[in-house]
């Protein structure tokens, strides 16, 4: 009983803990946004960046809620996220949120937008507009720039997942 917990604890630190920590706290906060609504998601957003915070990742962070679900589906956000940088390069990035609740309730979001490599120094645009309607209603929307990040080891991750296998299987026999 004993190693299973433990099997479990550090398969939760490894897997799980260790990603997240990676993909949303590692390296320092360059630009925080507050983003403003409009028609179809939030007004564009800009900001420069320099060679010296290369690797950069570009993170949403939203405050929604929504009013209690009927059915079975649970309440989605979808944005399509269009990143720009200054001589004209542009790609398009999904953004989903999914609610992990069918009952009325305020809930706190961060995805991951992008991860760009900076050669020079660089001024992104970044739009962000709703593709389809949503039960959620967005109260707060930060767009968050970080530099130096750095990308989860994911054969560490994978390990995680079977330590916290082998744990909840022992916990099962």
């Amino acid at each position: 009983m004993k190693m299973a917990l433990v099997l479990v604890v550090v398969g939760l630190l490894l897997g799980p803990g260790y990603y997240v920590y990676h993909k949303f706290f590692t390296g320092r906060i360059l630009h925080s946004i507050p983003l403003l609504p409009a028609a179809d998601g939030f007004q564009p957003a800009s900001f420069a960046v320099g060679p010296e915070s290369s690797p950069i990742r570009i993170v949403l962070r939203a405050s929604t809620d929504h009013d209690a679900v009927i059915g079975n589906t649970a309440p989605r956000l979808r944005y399509s996220a269009t990143v720009r940088a200054e001589p004209g390069t542009e790609a398009s990035f999904p953004v989903e949120f999914i609610s992990t609740s069918f009952e009325s309730e305020f809930q706190e979001f961060a995805a991951e937008v992008a991860t760009l490599p900076v050669a020079h120094t660089t001024t992104y645009h970044v739009a962000l507009r709703q593709t389809e309607p949503s039960e959620m209603r967005v109260r707060s929307s930060v767009l968050e720039i970080r530099g130096n990040t750095t990308e989860p080891d994911m054969r560490l991750v994978w390990s995680g997942a079977v330590v916290l296998a082998m744990g909840a299987l022992l916990l099962v026999l």
